[in-house]
């Protein structure tokens, strides 16, 4: 179930990336349908790594280094982590956090879908399905069309951004507990693997801030008294 979620979170950021690149040219219903198949074709080709945690979270890893690295160098040029592309084009930051939000009746309403389903298909589907089914990005898929349509697709960025760094905390947390649960008990490999997700997180953020904040530095012009 574990190495399920590992790979749904390794599909997520390139089910993000690509909603982001189609909707610079369509609209929200083709961009998300494009998504969508790349989504379902990751998550079938990694299937194969059911047992292997470690790998699935190499996976993960890998996916979210090459979302970033897409964000970096073929998005904006010269954009670097840390800033949002879409708040200079679409209003205030508040406008584009409200735009993120969406409706929160509808997130929760599908949150409480995911949670019921995978409790009742879990003994149908197997382990590796329900750990897909828990990590799908039903929630990240309604806040990306959402923002696209009331700020603009330069708004995108900022948000796959910030998500890639989430999907890979999940990622860590889920193999985390799959390591230590066996070995130490489930409240045990819980706390630390809460501990653990919750590390990689900060980690990734402040590296996220300092990368912006050299990048900043480098690009600012010289000035002579």
């Amino acid at each position: 179930s574990a190495v399920g979620s590992a790979a749904a979170c390794a599909m997520a950021p390139l089910f993000a990336a690509s909603f982001m690149l189609l909707a610079q040219r369509f609209g929200a219903a083709i961009s998300l349908a494009g998504a969508v198949l790349v989504a379902w074709a990751a998550v079938h080709l990694l299937h194969g790594l059911a047992g292997q945690p470690g790998l699935a979270l190499v996976a993960a890893a890998v996916s979210c280094a090459l979302v970033q690295w897409l964000l970096w160098r073929l998005v904006r040029p010269g954009w670097r982590p840390g800033q949002d592309p879409g708040v200079g084009n679409t209003g205030s930051p508040a406008r584009v956090l409200r735009a993120v939000a969406g409706e929160p009746w509808l997130n929760a309403g599908l949150a409480g879908i995911v949670s019921a389903s995978v409790s009742l298909l879990a003994t149908t589907v197997g382990p590796y399905w329900s750990g897909v089914l828990s990590t799908l990005p039903l929630i990240s898929a309604c806040a990306l069309v959402h923002l696209q349509r009331t700020c603009g697709p330069s708004a995108l960025p900022g948000f796959v951004s910030g998500y890639v760094i989430g999907v890979l905390a999940k990622a860590l947390f889920v193999c985390s507990f799959a390591w230590l649960a066996p070995h130490w008990g489930v409240a045990p490999a819980l706390a630390l693997a809460v501990l653990a997700g919750s590390a990689g997180a900060v980690t990734l953020t402040r590296w996220r801030r300092s990368d912006t904040t050299a990048a900043t530095r480098v690009a600012a012009p010289a000035v002579r008294p």
